[in-house]
């Protein structure tokens, strides 16, 4: 699925999964798909392998994973989120409750 085809009502409230690997997704997609994250509580599968998400994408996701109670897994191998995001994400795991599976394989 491609990020630009992302139903935004069907995000927030029926699905379980979502496989944005081998996407391009930009700082500011990722700001918005972060924003949508706080507030759903469906997903709890999310792979982003590959998806050339950085340092500033990868913070503004780890806010939205402070809030989010109901991803279980998540995929950010193959991207490049480097020891300021790896950190960053660190953080995020200090409150999050329900993530229990996360990759950062380079």
């Amino acid at each position: 699925m491609y990020l630009t085809n992302l139903n935004e009502e069907e995000f927030k409230n029926e699905m379980q999964s979502l496989d944005l690997s081998w996407n391009q997704i930009s700082d500011d997609e990722i700001e918005a798909l972060s924003e949508s994250f706080k507030v759903n509580q469906s997903l709890i599968k999310l792979n982003l392998y590959k998806s050339k998400i950085g340092v500033k994408g990868i913070e503004f996701f780890c806010k939205s994973l402070k809030v989010n109670q109901g991803l279980t897994q998540l995929n950010l191998s193959g991207n490049e989120i480097r020891a300021e995001g790896t950190q960053a994400l660190g953080e995020s795991l200090k409150v999050n409750q329900t993530l229990t599976a996360v990759s950062t394989q380079v």
